[in-house]
């Protein structure tokens, strides 16, 4: 009997109907026109990156039509809260004088230090924005996407049980504002 791995079926599949070939002409393409940022391989913004070369394309581009188009970027701030591995962060450094990130989740934040590091209009912080100075708990569950973490006061046994699970600082909106101000 000959076995054939799942592994060489998907890929023999993928050839045999020109997907493979697609998908990388496609890559050729992307990436002329957006970064090439560093993503987890299974996580389905990442997915979508591979796929279109950004994530949430339509909405991005909806923003900049019907509001950066609308007012003078280049003498604002933009706050990216939640940034992820700062697919958003990118982009609004297009346009914006300067771009805040937060994003408080450990594993994330390597990812968004390394994909805005020549971005000079970034600065990133390792912390959630909240109306409190506080420890949080941030879960993601590993079926789904690191963007889908949340952030928690207290451990729920029964939805973490799949999940990876670590302690974060969140601070107040109005003190990092008025620190930055000084």
């Amino acid at each position: 009997m000959i076995k054939i791995s799942k592994e060489k079926l998907i890929i023999g599949g993928l050839k045999k109907f020109g997907i493979l070939n697609i998908l990388k002409s496609n890559h050729n393409e992307l990436i002329k026109k957006y970064p090439n940022i560093a993503i987890f391989a299974f996580d389905r913004i990442g997915a979508d990156i591979s796929i279109v070369g950004i994530y949430e394309k339509a909405e991005l581009e909806g923003l900049k039509d019907c509001i950066f188009n609308k007012i003078d970027t280049q003498k604002s701030v933009c706050l990216d809260v939640g940034a992820n591995i700062g697919n958003h962060t990118l982009y609004f450094a297009q346009f914006f004088n300067q771009v805040y990130s937060f994003e408080p989740h450990p594993e994330i934040f390597e990812l968004l230090k390394f994909n805005v590091r020549k971005s000079k209009n970034v600065k990133v912080f390792q912390f959630g924005l909240s109306n409190k100075n506080d420890e949080m708990i941030i879960a993601t569950d590993q079926d789904t996407s690191y963007g889908s973490s949340s952030l928690r006061n207290k451990v729920n046994l029964k939805f973490e049980k799949s999940a990876d699970i670590f302690n974060v600082q969140v601070k107040r909106f109005d003190d990092f504002f008025n620190k930055i101000n000084e």
